[in-house]
């Protein structure tokens, strides 16, 4: 990952130090699930790459908006909601998604996606520290 990234794993953990963290800053449960929808809405009408949205063919829009939004909860300091609804799967990224084709292209296409989605929800939008 640090290879395709530039980030390295200690720097991708600083997240975790935010005060306040990154589940209040985004607005709770509430501003979760609104990240996670702008990102989707924005993968789901991906016309122009249909290579990328073709990797969430076996989706349906609404899991993996929810999916998403339980992981990202739990991950940034919330409630234990992809546990919750997982029964204790709470498997590292990698592994969850070891089945998809994703590669270089897909990681950037995703990024790309979820820094406009970012930009457009309001917490994230004046929230510099959150944003990078």
């Amino acid at each position: 990952a640090t290879l395709n990234s530039g980030v390295t794993f200690d720097q991708s953990e600083v997240y975790k130090t935010l005060r306040p963290n990154v589940f209040d800053r985004l607005g709770g449960e509430e501003g979760t699930k609104l990240l996670s929808t702008l990102f989707y809405n924005r993968v789901f009408s991906d016309s122009k790459n249909p290579w990328f949205v073709s990797i969430f063919a076996s989706s349906h829009k609404k899991e993996a908006i929810d999916n998403q939004y339980r992981f990202f909860v739990q991950t940034f300091g919330g409630p234990t909601l992809y546990t919750d609804k997982k029964g204790g799967r709470f498997m590292r990224l990698a592994g969850r998604h070891a089945a998809y084709p994703i590669g270089s292209r897909s990681a950037t296409r995703w990024v790309e996606h979820m820094i406009s989605a970012m930009a457009e929800h309001p917490s994230t939008s004046v929230d510099g520290e959150l944003r990078y």
